[in-house]
């Protein structure tokens, strides 16, 4: 009798310490089962993040290099080095770019590198009149220039490529970028190039390279060289946001105004075919010449135009004439150039 009621009694302590026991699992099991589902949760988190970032890194890399358009003559040049956009500028792969010029096809010209110091001597075989024999006679006209990686200047004639008794012709452009050398490939600052293109101008194929920066797709556009459209180089207002002087409104400006006399020349900065020339309540007396590489110029505010639309037009021929026509406060030209449709400082050229 005691040791059934001892067996009973035993048996029912034992369920309850099953009974709790069972409770127990399954309150932790639950508990377990929310931080798995937590952890889970957190490492996808995790993970698609880390994805997140990398993709982004990879978006900056393209934007710096793939997407930079390179323009000559019209078409678009695909370098093996990338360009690519550094503290605001674009650098170009010096050795190709030359040669897909073209430039340095001649025989006489070379780049040579020697632990960071660059030497390109661009050569050119050109026509000169011949006065004692009459006719043309080839003469080499010969640029060298010297630029070390990380320093910020180029020097003309650097030391070594002239005779000692002309050492002074030896000039030193200080900039604001470096060359720069990146998985063993030199790259220069499309600022050395322009300036080194344009010594050419005595060839007559003196180039402008302009770069647009800050933009989804930096573009870097090879012109052929422009002048400047008149005597005066007195500029009033630059290119950008500016308060119109006669409706105080704030507009974008999209040229820049150049204070001459009236009635004094304005040239043909480009060879070209007059797109339009006619007279608008804004623009007043006004003139559009459209050249190669997509470049468009407009002149306004002219008191008179020498051109018609459709005709061809050189560099250095007259245009019109400086005026006050249209919303104007004086004489003055109202100056804008186009590449590929983009508006661009005419300053840059300069």
């Amino acid at each position: 009798m005691i040791k059934d009621l001892y067996s009973t009694n035993m048996s029912s302590q034992a369920k309850n310490i099953q009974l709790r026991f069972e409770k127990i699992r399954r309150k932790h099991g639950k508990i377990s089962k929310i931080v798995s589902v937590f952890m889970c949760l957190s490492l996808i988190m995790i993970i698609s993040f880390a994805t997140f970032v990398i993709a982004g890194i990879d978006g900056l890399e393209s934007t710096d290099t793939q997407k930079i358009s390179f323009m000559s003559n019209g078409k678009q040049i695909d370098f093996e080095n990338k360009p690519f956009v550094e503290n605001g500028t674009v650098y170009l792969p010096l050795r190709e770019l030359f040669e897909s010029l073209g430039i340095m096809d001649n025989e006489n010209s070379y780049i040579n590198w020697d632990n960071g110091k660059i030497k390109l001597c661009i050569a050119e075989t050109i026509l000169l009149p011949d006065y004692e024999n009459g006719g043309e006679s080839e003469r080499l006209f010969i640029s060298n220039y010297g630029f070390e990686i990380g320093i910020p200047q180029i020097v003309l004639n650097p030391e070594g490529t002239l005779p000692d008794d002309k050492a002074h012709l030896s000039i030193r452009h200080i900039s604001k970028y470096a060359p720069v050398l990146k998985d063993g490939v030199t790259f220069i600052p499309y600022e050395f190039v322009n300036l080194m293109l344009n010594r050419t101008d005595q060839l007559g194929k003196k180039y402008n390279i302009i770069c647009i920066v800050g933009e989804d797709n930096p573009n870097v556009f090879l012109t052929p060289h422009i002048l400047w459209p008149t005597e005066s180089e007195k500029v009033t207002n630059k290119f950008g946001n500016r308060t119109h002087p006669i409706t105080n409104e704030i507009k974008e400006h999209n040229g820049i105004d150049i204070v001459a006399d009236e009635g004094s020349n304005v040239i043909s900065v480009i060879s070209g075919i007059v797109e339009d020339a006619g007279y608008d309540s804004e623009k007043g007396n006004f003139v559009v010449i459209t050249g190669e590489n997509n470049i468009s110029v407009l002149y306004a505010h002219l008191k008179s135009i020498n051109v018609n639309k459709g005709d061809l037009v050189n560099r250095k021929d007259v245009v019109g004439q400086v005026g006050s026509t249209g919303m104007s406060t004086g004489p003055h030209l109202h100056y804008e150039i186009k590449i590929n449709g983009r508006y661009c400082d005419p300053m840059l050229f300069y």
